[in-house]
């Protein structure tokens, strides 16, 4: 039995779902059942590396607008669904996220019949892109007013920051957990579809679920600093004014 080493790497951003059989070291080619040796199955068991999967967090900078009405506050933040009371806005930060993922198999190749074996190799850039503190223009920038919102708004980009690295790990764990000492076998060709079409079946729902408990635990999370003693303090700081420029926008 001939058995060369091949490693090729794909990235997988939208792909084709592709039907692929493997049953207990068979597989089904062209509608033929090919049986694979055992001498390939255990010398791929005992050669091929571990699944590994490695998290690549990216956060940029935080970037601060003043150029947002406390009424477009208002508006972006029933748009976006956002963790804050209700009540107008003088200060509001968003992120978004965006995700990415390379897969490389290492695969065994087994002349005759033709056939390989591969475990992927799986490494997710989590992108934190639009992390973005707004505090309404009706507060000057450098002003004590100013700065007692943006005090109170970095409070959440730390909780965000926080969050992202939490679930960075977990976004680790969860997919080590799915794909653990996984092995596909086919032809080359088959093999590759193969791994797309698993990851593709994985990657949305997995993607989805871990979104929302990522918005559901940092949802609760805020609400920890957005608290009725933190309304209630706000607007005394500044000599009352904060105050005075709520009750300025209430009258327009």
């Amino acid at each position: 039995m001939k058995i060369k080493k091949i490693c090729v790497w794909i990235s997988i951003f939208l792909v084709m779902l592709f039907p692929f059989n493997v049953i207990a070291g068979e597989l089904v080619k062209e509608g033929v059942q090919v049986v694979v040796p055992d001498d390939f199955i255990s010398a791929c068991e005992q050669n091929l590396p571990p699944v590994a999967i490695s998290i690549n967090r990216h956060e940029g900078t935080v970037n601060e607008s003043n150029t947002e009405s406390i009424r477009r506050l208002n508006d972006i933040r029933l748009k976006t669904n956002d963790h804050a009371s209700e009540g107008d806005m003088l200060g509001l930060t968003l992120a978004q996220l965006s995700w990415e993922y390379n897969v490389m198999y290492r695969s065994f190749q087994m002349l005759e019949p033709n056939i390989h074996c591969a475990r992927p190799e799986i490494k997710v850039d989590m992108v934190v892109i639009n992390h973005t503190v707004y505090i309404a223009k009706e507060l000057p920038r450098g002003s004590c007013e100013y700065e007692v919102i943006r005090e109170h708004e970095y409070r959440h980009v730390k909780i965000n920051e926080e969050n992202f690295k939490n679930y960075a790990k977990k976004l680790a764990d969860d997919f080590q957990k799915e794909f653990n000492s996984k092995i596909y076998y086919g032809p080359l060709d088959v093999v590759d579809k193969a791994i797309k079409d698993e990851m593709q079946k994985y990657w949305g729902p997995f993607i989805e679920r871990t979104t929302k408990k990522l918005e559901k635990d940092g949802h609760n999370l805020h609400k920890s600093i957005d608290t009725p003693e933190e309304y209630a303090r706000i607007p005394s700081m500044c000599s009352g004014g904060i105050t005075r420029i709520m009750n300025s926008y209430k009258q327009q």
